[in-house]
């Protein structure tokens, strides 16, 4: 009973809650926990949708991993439209930037034309980490690597420096040296365009301030060293960096000032009450701290724990009630909302998502827990839109196992949280389309099944439709020796079906099928590609079809084509001459294969979307392309499919139990050349006349 009624509180808690919720930060906090496959979020009033993942194909590239700082830059301060920026934390270092824009239809984003930008103008870049928005839209991001290398012969050290890089042009502008040399982690902005404040992802790890001499322009100010306690009043020291071999030496500098040391500054930000605020990783904690004149002041104010510390455990409001949760270690990226709620991603413990409440202090804490990132990896970006309705952020080097399970996005993608991901979060009521899924009418008389997509956008299927899938990896076109049963996978051409003297079987396996279930398949055939002409033999194949829902992927088992079930049913071809090499057309065209495409249709667990197989015998030679020989002449699977509906008739009877259904009274067929025509098992289909004499008679005609 009691849990009975936990939940009952709990769903009018949240259906309260879905009405109500304005803000970002207006959730109830999740119940902590380890990390799963799955991305924990509160999905009763929050939800998230891809924006780009590892390893997509980009316009000059690939995306690369290890994605970091994830910066929406709005255009115009509009919160509609700008460009995102995703830094690369790994050696080689780099920064993608794309344009995105919002549909206000579909309550989706759109991606535009990403491409990673070109260091070698600045002589390369490395482990760029996090990094932050300049008041003039330009995108700074930090080497969090130090290399004392001069490979460019211009003085300064290698990597150690903020970058300046314009994501409008997708350009890199220039390295900062000015800000001074170290492990660069960080960087925010005060609104006069002059005043910077920033931290080394080190030990010493030293706070910063930079005041620019003219507006909008770093590469030249003072450099300033934060000295003082940790809990109190202190000063600003004045680091040396005009020439350039201060400026490679600031850690020295900052050593000999006797600048306090911090244990690896990981961001700093600038909240609404003026107060500068900083998380330090290694100390599990987030200072905060005044600036007396961030132009031309030199006093430190209050400096004091503002959250975290070792060993630190905050009330959190879950739906079981107040529990005591460990602030955990690794506090990471920050960033204010528009209520001044401060969102804090940790790199270490359960890799949460904390949010500190506009009026947290140590003393009275108020804090709410968002998110607990995918197993293996850890949260990272985090940025808003100017509205701050939608947050920006990335996960970094998750498990690859995690996609043993996935999760529905806003736009309906399955996301297995297996690769680096960057997506954008906000309330259920201003991200993706509320009717989806439902019912509609899109007008089209040739279309069933209409119903609003994740765009919201109303479609339906095509009452007739014709496609083709191909063979799109190398595990897909097998052979099978049938002598010793052993499977090749790897092999750049396939041999229909005698290679040599061996005689072998071939599978082939298509997926992504797009035919619906209930369809009733026109036709369908196998398209092949000449690989190496042959001019003389015979060549007899048998061609049947795996029987399976969903037809899983072949093996390396001895005899796995042999073993895999398959269709009683089976389409014979005598395969003319292949005179031609490259050759796709009709003499490469395999009979008609809708019979067997038509009874895995039929089959109970078929589903739009599913594979399926076949696997060819007989004897002869034939030599077509392979995958992993010319993926583009690969072999093909086209087929042709209806959706027509025939309404049941009824006569005398208002439930007829098939198709024709007579309660009373009899048929009448006039004329000699009408009948009755069936389709037979094997898809074939007969009519069934009367002859002058009254025999019934059969002849084969062509399906209706």
């Amino acid at each position: 009973m009691k849990r009975f009624i936990i939940a009952v509180f709990y769903l009018i808690w949240i259906g309260n809650l879905q009405v109500k919720a304005q803000n970002i930060a207006d959730f109830l906090s999740i119940v902590p926990g380890t990390q799963t496959s799955d991305f924990k979020f509160p999905s009763g009033t929050h939800s998230f949708q891809k924006i780009i993942e590892e390893g997509e194909t980009i316009d000059n590239g690939v995306m690369g991993d290890r994605f970091d700082f994830t910066c929406f830059v709005p255009y115009n301060a509009q919160s509609d439209t700008g460009h995102l920026t995703i830094s690369h934390e790994i050696s080689a270092g780099g920064l993608t930037a794309m344009r995105l824009g919002f549909d206000p239809i579909g309550k989706l984003w759109k991606r535009y034309s990403p491409i990673n930008l070109d260091f070698s103008v600045v002589n390369g870049t490395s482990n760029n980490c996090s990094g932050g928005l300049t008041p003039w839209n330009t995108v700074i991001t930090c080497e969090e690597v130090v290399n004392t290398s001069d490979s460019n012969s211009d003085g300064y050290y290698d990597r150690g420096w903020h970058v300046e890089v314009n994501p409008v042009t997708g350009t890199v502008m220039h390295k900062l040296y000015a800000l001074g040399n170290g492990k660069k982690e960080n960087i925010c902005f005060h609104n006069n365009g002059r005043t910077a404040y920033f931290g080394n992802d080190d030990y010493p790890g030293y706070l910063y301030k930079f005041v620019a001499f003219s507006a909008n322009d770093l590469t030249s100010g003072e450099l300033y060293v934060y000295s003082g306690p940790k809990n109190g009043d202190g000063i600003w020291e004045l680091v040396p960096n005009t020439s350039i071999a201060e400026r490679n030496s600031t850690m020295s500098f900052c050593a000999g000032f006797n600048a306090t040391s911090f244990n690896g500054i990981e961001d700093v930000e600038i909240g609404p009450d003026g107060a500068i605020y900083f998380a330090v990783k290694n100390e599990d904690a987030i200072y905060k701290f005044y600036d007396s004149d961030p132009i031309n002041g030199t006093v430190v104010n209050n400096m004091q724990l503002f959250a975290g510390g070792p060993g630190m455990q905050y009330d959190v409001n879950t739906i079981g009630g107040n529990t005591q949760v460990p602030w955990g270690t690794g506090n990471d990226n920050l960033a204010f909302d528009g209520q001044g709620n401060l969102w804090v991603l940790q790199d270490g413990s359960n890799n949460y998502i904390w949010v500190l409440m506009n009026g947290h202090s140590q003393q009275n804490p108020y804090v709410r827990l968002f998110g607990i990132a995918p197993a293996g990896s850890e949260p990272t970006g985090i940025t808003f839109s100017p509205d701050f309705k939608y947050l920006f952020m990335s996960f970094q080097h998750p498990a690859a196992s995690n996609n043993v399970t996935h999760q529905k996005d806003a736009a309906g993608n399955q996301i297995g949280f297996d690769k680096d991901i960057a997506i954008v979060i906000a309330l259920n009521n201003n991200l993706g389309c509320e009717q989806t899924g439902m019912a509609c009418d899109d007008g089209n008389a040739t279309t069933l099944g209409d119903t609003i997509s994740p765009f919201c956008i109303c479609t339906g299927i095509p009452v007739t439709a014709s496609a083709y899938v191909q063979v799109n990896s190398g595990n897909d076109d097998v052979e099978q020796n049938n002598t010793t049963g052993a499977v090749e996978a790897n092999s750049t051409d396939l041999e229909l079906v005698t290679d040599g003297t061996v005689n072998q079987t071939v599978g082939l396996r298509f997926n992504n099928i797009e035919i619906p279930k209930g369809a009733t398949i026109v036709s369908a055939f196998l398209q092949f590609a000449v690989d190496e002409p042959q001019h003389v033999s015979t060549t007899n194949i048998t061609i049947k079809a795996g029987t399976s829902d969903n037809a899983p992927p072949f093996t390396l088992a001895s005899f796995e084509l042999s073993d895999r079930a398959k269709s009683t049913d089976s389409v014979l071809w005598e395969i003319p001459i292949w005179a031609n090499a490259n050759e796709a057309g009709p003499l490469q065209q395999s009979p008609d294969l809708k019979m067997l495409v038509q009874k895995l249709v039929d089959r109970p667990g078929w589903a739009t979307g599913n594979s399926m197989s076949f696997l060819i015998t007989g004897a002869g030679r034939r030599t077509a392309h392979a995958y992993n020989g010319n993926a583009l002449l690969a072999p093909k699977l086209f087929y042709s499919y209806t959706l027509a509906t025939h309404k049941f008739v009824g006569i005398n009877t208002l439930e007829p139990k098939s198709a024709l259904h007579v309660a009373d009274g009899d048929v009448y067929i006039d004329g000699p050349v009408h009948g009755l025509i069936m389709r037979s098992s094997n898809g074939s289909c007969w009519k069934l006349k009367v002859s002058d004499t009254g025999m019934l008679v059969t002849e084969p005609v062509v399906c209706p």
